[in-house]
């Protein structure tokens, strides 16, 4: 069973996220692990934690936390770096195998701008705006002569 937050409320772990995390060791260190989730992490519009295992390896189990950040992909990759460098200061780097991130970029609302609304824009700018769903949506490209 999966645990989910949406928007900006506080990850709270199910009864069998707890349980794993109390068999391996990783209890004491959820609370550290779930400040640096949220402050690295702060902009998710989703985040998440289930065990997951492995379909392939008998026993091979482990936490993830999954989170969905409206972001541009070299900010995720930022992102994902501080949680990478992070982590060690909140929980042994022994345990680091017993948990795990899945950070996915999601396009950002204010990209899905309706087409009224870029043409406006391109008669403001006077040139063509580049629509490629990405979050610099308004940025104009300059005019082919």
């Amino acid at each position: 069973m999966a645990t989910v937050a949406k928007r900006k409320k506080k990850l709270v772990l199910s009864r069998e996220v707890k349980a794993f995390a109390k068999e391996r060791g990783l209890a004491p260190y959820l609370p550290g692990i779930l400040d640096v989730l949220h402050r690295v992490f702060a902009d998710a519009t989703k985040m998440s934690a289930e065990v997951h295992e492995d379909p392939e390896v008998e026993n091979l189990r482990w936490i993830v936390f999954d989170v969905e950040v409206p972001c541009t992909l070299d900010r995720l990759n930022e992102l994902t770096d501080d949680w990478y460098r992070s982590t060690p200061t909140v929980c042994p780097m022994t345990l680091h195998g017993e948990f795990g991130l899945g950070a996915h970029r999601v396009e950002p609302e204010f990209s899905r701008v309706p087409a009224a609304r870029r043409r406006i824009d391109r008669a403001k700018f006077g040139g063509r705006v580049a629509d490629r769903g990405e979050p610099s949506l308004l940025r104009c490209l300059p005019r082919r002569m």
